[in-house]
């Protein structure tokens, strides 16, 4: 664990800062996101995959525990994202309009291929006696930032054409 330290403190951090550019974006355009159907469960799409990367990176940052115990901690947080994440993308893609129902399934897939990342990753850490899980947290924190850039640029940019 001890070379992934680094980039968990560097994970933790940028989720901070995520979170602040999604609550910018959600702010300066409040009025205009809640006019339009699916946005808002959007912005807390982002908003619980930036918060999944900071309690994994938190988690991962207790120290003196061993694989087993981060793998199950990780693996409840990630379950209840999972299930979060389904929930408020099965709401969103019944509202929203169909001209948009292609780039909500495609945001949606990225989103869920974050989790799912950690998800494989906190499962191998349960079974495994070493530390090969978290090589599945990279892609994850990647696909997790890409999920809620992608969304903090839409809710900030692309609502205002």
């Amino acid at each position: 664990m001890e070379g992934w330290r680094d980039f968990f403190v560097a994970e933790v951090g940028a989720a901070a800062a995520f979170a602040g550019l999604l609550f910018v974006s959600l702010s300066v355009n409040q009025a205009r996101i809640l006019n339009l159907s699916a946005l808002p469960e959007r912005g807390l799409q982002a908003l619980s995959s930036i918060f999944l990367v900071f309690a994994l990176g938190s988690i991962a940052l207790v120290p003196d525990q061993g694989p087993k115990l981060f793998g199950a901690e990780a693996f409840a947080v990630v379950v209840l994202q999972v299930v979060i994440l389904t929930w408020l993308q099965i709401a969103s893609f019944r509202i929203t309009d169909r001209p948009y129902r292609r780039r909500s399934i495609t945001t949606s897939v990225v989103g869920q291929a974050a989790s799912w990342a950690f998800l494989i990753g906190s499962a191998l850490l349960m079974v495994r006696t070493d530390w090969l899980g978290l090589a599945w947290y990279a892609p994850g924190v990647i696909l997790a930032f890409f999920f809620a850039g992608a969304t903090s640029w839409v809710l900030l940019i692309e609502i205002n054409r």
